[in-house]
């Protein structure tokens, strides 16, 4: 009887080992991971009027071979491959797909997907919109250096520009050699379009430097022309180093500004203050307010009998016995 009763229990445990071994796997539409392969859904980028960047990381092939990778794209949900896609071959890691052709002020809904021998996947749905109009980056030119020393210089530039968008940065990028950029050294200036003046500070005597102005928006960073300027050799007649303060306590007739000497130079100062003018890169030739002090340090000064909702440049000056140097210029706009 024993023999009898062991073999149906081995013929039925074998049966269902068969059974199980035959259930249907899960949809890969519903997932963004099988056979260990798994991506996800980067973020789009440089969004224009017919064009946008999105793409995905690979994550993980699930040990197997990529067949497929890329993103897809549709102004429906849930864009599948059946849809508008976009390949871009590889193995893990991250990748980029450049969208064309996209319609302007669009909603469009993209997802990254790949596949191996185990299936297809995709990654987790991210949504833009297109620009209306078109963007491109801004349009920016450079300043000629000024109040060149041995160790310090003035430059700028103007956006003249925005590029249909705002702007995220400008200044200036300098170095010694050719066509500095923002991996460069860097001046900072606030603001958006119209003019700018900057500060280039600790530079070496006697020698050449290049300069380009910058600015940046959601489209990229564009460089205005390139200057250059050779600083004073040694010995030379030293000009002070002087910084502006912005413009503070506007009224419709008034504003407060000032500056800070940072160093009088190679001899005493003979004079400090701020001038201004209703155009920019004012200098001493046109309205000066003089602080009585002929030291380092700061200083304010009070502008007065200013016109209502007009805009006004501002720079602060010292002067010594080689010549005059400028801050940055500033501008205000009264109410």
């Amino acid at each position: 009887m024993k023999k009898y009763f062991v073999y149906p229990v081995y013929f039925l445990l074998v049966f269902n080992l068969i059974l199980s071994s035959c259930s249907p796997e899960s949809d890969s539409n519903d997932t963004n991971s099988i056979g260990a392969l798994s991506i996800t859904t980067t973020e789009a980028s440089l969004i224009n009027k017919t064009t946008a960047k999105v793409g995905g990381v690979l994550l993980s092939a699930g040990g197997q071979t990529v067949t497929s990778r890329g993103v897809c794209y549709s102004t429906e949900p849930n864009p599948t491959i059946e849809d508008t896609k976009i390949s871009n071959p590889g193995w893990i890691g991250t990748f980029v797909c450049q969208l064309t052709g996209l319609t302007a002020a669009t909603q469009y809904y993209v997802r990254a997907y790949a596949s191996n021998p185990s299936g297809l996947v995709y990654g987790q749905e991210i949504t833009f919109t297109t620009t209306t109009e078109a963007l491109s980056p801004p349009f920016v030119t450079t300043t000629e250096a000024s109040e060149i020393t041995q160790t310090v210089a003035i430059s700028g530039g103007e956006v003249i520009s925005a590029g249909g968008t705002e702007i995220l940065a400008r200044g200036i990028c300098w170095s010694t050699t050719e066509n500095p950029s923002l991996l460069d050294n860097v001046v900072d200036a606030p603001g958006t379009t119209g003019v700018f003046s900057s500060s280039i500070i600790g530079l070496d005597p006697a020698t050449t430097y290049y300069v380009r102005a910058f600015a940046t928006n959601s489209v990229g960073t564009s460089y205005g022309n390139q200057i250059t300027f050779t600083t004073a050799s040694e010995g030379a007649g030293e000009l002070p180093t002087i910084e502006t303060f912005e413009a503070t306590d506007l009224t419709q007739t008034s504003a407060v500004s000032g500056g800070i000497v940072l160093s009088i130079g190679d001899s005493p100062l003979t004079a400090r203050g701020i001038c201004w003018s209703i155009t920019d890169n004012p200098t001493i030739t046109d309205n000066v307010i003089t602080d009585p002090a002929t030291t380092t340090g700061e200083f304010i000064s009070l502008i007065e009998g200013l016109t209502p909702g007009t805009t006004y440049y501002v720079k602060a000056f010292a002067t010594n016995a080689t010549g005059t140097s400028y801050g940055d210029l500033i501008f205000f706009t009264t109410p």
